[in-house]
């Protein structure tokens, strides 16, 4: 009796109760009479509902009543589909400025049916009398016994008006849910620690159902009996959702499809690699399938959507995300019952002219454009429903100007605007009203890159772009002015993040020391920007409490950072890019766990790392040429590193400076788990690892000079991930300390260009998984056949231009990897 649980009291309540909702909407003026008929109707049916399912547990009349619930949901289901199809035909013929004549062969036809769903659910309510069901107020199934009964029935549904605690994560959910890139969210913890109501308290709570236009609770334990509904005859399914292999190559949707002739929901979900798997809708797609609600179409191959698409007059979301269309078909226009509409990185060109005609639309989802951004819809002030728009691309024609932002204001969530040169003064931003759109928390700001010298009316339509004082994110791209707006920071107090990027013309940086919430903070390309000094944290006793994230990066001109002992105390993780003249830093960073440096000279550096760092967990420098070797005490002073990267570096020849010349300097470095060394050609040498207990990948790639590996690898007894090559062309043969590793799940072996043979020892290595070798081209022998079958954990083999390996040459070899999973010159 699982398939009645899928069709049982809670989801027969929830349709029942929106249909009573829908019958006191004045669109039904026309046909009140019949809608109180309904209504009371549905009224009675609901307050038994639960007795109902009570009883469909039963061994007498469970078969019977569950034949009750599903001739009630298909009843229901009907009386939905008649009434969106005439709350339709209103709407349309209000935009289109039609007069509503009430003897019309429509409004007739449907007053028609409407009598026929009165009609069904009267012989359904009294076919209950007969199985003489409670109601709620009279039935006694209150009592303890009961209840237990009910919940161990169905564990998925709880009372959340017992529940304590769980609120903050609840509302972390819901805000992701909200957001647009997230298609799975995972609750993940131990049993029993309340994962399914937690699941429920969401799935209730009033917002999710405001939010969505429609939702579904199915509990794990009936995914097995989905199969079972869909037996009962495609004729009768509602939703669906094909799933397509990699290996398949269709062409066009399956026209079994069309027998499913009440289908509301259709999922296409196919795979991004490889093949093309939807190439087109076919035409009569739209004709046959009128009771289609949802249709998603992302990451499909499809380069058009038929014009026939505007017969799905019942549809309320479309995503053609991740496609290839350009265009949309003018007929879309018609979807006047469309909530939802995704067209997240598409190659879109323009909208319909009549996209003003979609009022009820709530969700326009249009970011990441890959053939640029398109023209806005015209006047689209006129969708006054909106809630959710990613891109507005700002144009000087009459219509598509900023002002068309000023009357949304339900917008919320993120809201990028793009060509803000296109504003040509402080009246025009201002129309956008941003100020006080207060349920928006993420805006970013662009102008285009070659907006030219128009500084002052950059500056004075910035200055009238304030966003809400709720505001949490802020990104102010290629902005020309010289000054930044007197509402950063002042007006905005909740700003947990923010991104200037580009701001070139710039010398001086607002004040941000005194957000008090800020967490965030990331300044690119201020190639106007030369010092960062007191000013930068004016005002504040404690400038940047909350700061844990700073990225400074391609500032070109930046020669003096400078702050107070006060600054950065929550500091996490600092990062400096190309900041090529940088010479002052600051030197106190108590809570600093992750440092990356790159493009930028030895002095910063060297006087950062050097500041008595004490808890840092990761450091990486890339690209400095200045950099010879690690400052003095900074593997013994940080106990807590567990990350070391060094890349690029054309003059690191150690990482011990020279004057520490005992190798024990850097024993018993317990914490580091990752030590990670590229391209740097003059290193010649490394310390010994003994004691690093905790390292479990070793990368060593593309040092020209070094001979030899570090000493004491006997004492990495955890190490898994193991990268080696690009060493002296003098070696003839993997290095003999290696054999020891016997811990090693992954070993990739590169550019050894002497190397002939592998060694025995390798069928040692019991644990490994995976061998990658890359570009040895004198290599030709293997380990014997014996040896590596005793590689039992090893499942593939990959071999990169290797020539003497290739299928030609391989011969007695390929015995050899008759168990293996073998890939040749495809990318690790």
């Amino acid at each position: 009796m699982e398939t009645q649980r899928i069709l049982g009291a809670p989801a027969s309540q929830a349709l029942i109760d929106n249909l009573i909702s829908s019958t006191s909407d004045p669109i039904f003026v026309s046909v009140k009479f019949d809608m109180k008929k309904i209504s009371d109707t549905l009224s009675s049916i609901r307050d038994v509902l639960y007795d109902a399912e009570k009883k469909a547990q039963d061994q007498e009349n469970g078969l019977a009543v569950k034949k009750w619930f599903d001739d009630l949901m298909e009843a229901a289901y009907d009386a939905e589909d008649v009434f969106h199809d005439f709350a339709y035909e209103v709407r349309k013929r209000k935009i289109e400025n039609q007069v509503q004549n009430l003897c019309s062969p429509y409004f007739t036809a449907v007053a028609q049916k409407v009598r026929n769903v009165t009609r069904t659910l009267v012989e359904i309510s009294k076919a209950m009398k007969e199985f003489k069901f409670v109601p709620k107020e009279n039935n006694s199934t209150t009592s303890d016994e009961l209840q237990r009964k009910h919940r161990e029935a169905y564990p998925d549904l709880v009372d959340d008006s017992i529940i304590v605690g769980r609120v903050v994560e609840k509302e972390k959910i819901l805000k992701l849910l909200a957001e647009d890139n997230h298609s799975i969210i995972a609750i993940v913890g131990v049993e029993s620690i309340g994962k399914s109501m937690l699941a429920k308290m969401v799935y209730e709570d009033p917002a999710l159902t405001d939010h969505f236009a429609s939702k579904l609770w199915i509990p794990i334990s009936e995914c097995s009996d989905k199969f079972q509904l869909l037996n009962k005859g495609m004729d009768r399914i509602r939703r669906m959702c094909l799933l397509f292999g990699t290996d398949h190559d269709i062409s066009y949707i399956p026209t079994g499809t069309y027998k499913a002739m009440k289908l509301r929901t259709l999922n296409y979900s196919v795979s991004r690699v490889g093949k093309e798997i939807i190439k087109r809708v076919p035409e009569d797609l739209c004709f046959k399938l009128t009771f289609l609600r949802v249709l998603d179409l992302s990451h499909s191959a499809i380069r058009e959507l038929p014009s026939s698409i505007g017969k799905l007059k019942l549809l309320s979301y479309l995503d053609i995300s991740y496609t290839s269309v350009t265009t949309l078909p003018d007929s879309l226009t018609k979807l006047y019952n469309l909530r939802t509409l995704k067209l997240k990185s598409c190659c879109l060109r323009e909208f319909p002219k009549e996209m003003r005609k979609l009022i009820g639309l709530r969700h326009l989802i249009n970011s990441n454009n890959r053939s640029g951004q398109p023209k806005m819809p015209f006047e689209l002030s006129k969708l006054s429903c909106l809630q959710k728009l990613s891109v507005f691309a700002v144009s000087k024609d009459s219509g598509f100007g900023i002002k068309e932002l000023k009357v949304l204001s339900l917008l919320e969530g993120k809201l990028q605007i793009h060509n803000l040169e296109n504003v040509s003064n402080e009246s025009g931003a201002e129309d956008a009203n941003l100020k006080n759109k207060t349920k928006i928390s993420h805006v970013e700001l662009y102008w285009s890159k070659d907006t030219g010298k128009h500084t002052d009316t950059a500056s004075n339509v910035l200055e009238h772009l304030q966003p809400p004082q709720s505001l949490k994110n802020l990104v102010i791209h290629n902005f020309p002015g010289r000054e930044f707006p007197t509402w950063l920071p002042a007006n905005l107090p909740k700003l947990v993040s923010i991104s200037l990027v580009n701001c070139y013309s710039c010398q001086l940086l607002p004040a941000l020391g005194k957000l008090k919430s800020l967490k965030v903070l990331h300044l690119r390309k201020m190639n106007s920007v030369a010092l960062i000094d007191d000013k930068f944290y004016r005002d504040s006793e404690e400038p940047f409490s909350a700061l844990k994230e700073l990225h400074l990066s391609e500032m070109s001109n930046l020669k003096w950072f400078n702050s107070s002992s006060s600054c950065f105390g929550c500091l996490e993780w600092l990062k400096i890019d190309k900041c090529t003249k940088l010479n002052v830093t600051p030197t106190l960073f108590p809570s600093l766990q992750k440092f990356e440096v790159s493009n930028s000279i030895g002095v910063a550096i060297n006087s950062l790392v050097a500041s008595n760092l004490k808890t840092l967990t990761s450091i990486e420098i890339t690209r400095s040429v200045e950099l010879t070797s690690l400052p003095h005490g900074l593997l013994q002073g940080n106990g807590v590193l567990q990350i070391l990267e060094i890349s690029d570096c054309k003059n690191f020849d150690g990482i011990l400076p020279k004057q520490q010349a005992h190798q024990s300097q850097v024993r018993h470095n317990s914490s580091l788990k990752s030590l990670r060394i590229y391209h740097c050609p003059k290193l010649t040498s490394l310390p010994t690892v003994q004691g690093w207990i905790s390292l479990h990948d070793l990368r060593i790639v593309d040092c020209r000079r070094l001979k030899f590996l570090p000493d004491g690898l006997q004492d990495l007894s955890k190490l898994e991930y193991l990268h080696i090559g690009g060493f002296s062309e003098d070696l003839e043969c993997l290095p003999d300390q290696l054999q020891v590793l016997t811990s090693l799940q992954h070993l990739i072996l590169e550019d050894f260009p002497s190397l002939v043979t592998l060694p025995n020892w390798l069928g040692n290595f019991c644990f490994l998984r995976k061998l990658v070798i890359r570009r040895c081209e004198k290599l030709k022998s293997l380990p014997s056949e014996e040896q590596m079958r005793r590689l039992t954990a090893l499942q593939i083999v990959q071999l990169e231009q290797c020539p003497l390996l290739e299928d030609k040459g391989l011969g007695g070899e390929s015995d050899k990897l008759a168990h293996i999973i073998l890939q040749r010159d495809r990318p690790y």
